[in-house]
């Protein structure tokens, strides 16, 4: 979100992070900064900010998924007791990290084996045998524990991998569904329009236009 009447950025603007405090002040402070009021944190090129210290958490979180891996960045989230990372501009939190608040070894350990290969072919009926637990009590304690059924958690899985390969690649949809582990081309539109409002290539367009989301 834009703050007060600050111009469209320019070429040579520094995109910068804002709170809700004084947006104004600070675009007067700095004037080759573009504020973007109500950002958790803005990411623009090798030029990282906050909207203030707590936030510095989350961006911290935020470049070591993406310099190290989604797992390494959970591990340090569990450590720092802050499930619930914040993304800088997506509205919607990543199921590696909102699901992980709970103290079910078991379900962890479920979780951590998605995690290695979110397109795994194993129906939940193997992945119950391969953890020796029947299928129903699986079910029942997943989504007890993270709020998820197992096929939700599958699916929102490969929807956040595939909004990765949107920003890392340039696979085509059809390539992009194959990798991401759908049956079909429709099946990956169908789950992305769920999550997602943009159409996956508009998706990849406004994260090439703002690395960190729409303004």
């Amino acid at each position: 979100m834009l703050t007060g009447q600050a111009p469209e950025p320019k070429l040579g603007d520094i995109l910068v992070a804002s709170g809700s405090l004084a947006p104004e002040a600070l675009q007067e402070a700095c004037p080759a900064a573009y504020v973007m009021n109500n950002r958790i944190f803005v990411e623009d090129g090798p030029i990282c900010t906050s909207a203030g210290v707590s936030t510095g958490v989350d961006l911290a979180l935020h470049i070591i998924g993406k310099h190290v891996s989604r797992r390494a960045a959970t591990i340090v989230a569990q450590e720092l007791v802050l499930y619930r990372r914040r993304a800088g501009g997506e509205p919607q939190l990543s199921a590696w990290l909102t699901s992980r608040n709970h103290v079910n070894s078991q379900i962890h350990q479920v979780q951590d084996f998605f995690e290695r290969d979110p397109t795994m072919k194993l129906d939940a009926q193997q992945i119950a045998e391969r953890f020796n637990i029947s299928y129903r009590h699986l079910a029942r304690l997943f989504r007890n524990e993270t709020g998820y059924t197992l096929t939700e958690y599958r699916r929102q899985q490969r929807i956040e991998f595939a909004q990765q390969l949107l920003k890392e690649s340039r696979l085509t949809i059809d390539q992009l569904a194959e990798k991401c582990g759908f049956n079909s081309t429709h099946a990956f539109r169908a789950a992305w329009k769920k999550r997602q409002k943009l159409a996956p290539l508009k998706y990849r367009n406004s994260v090439e236009r703002w690395p960190d989301g729409l303004p």
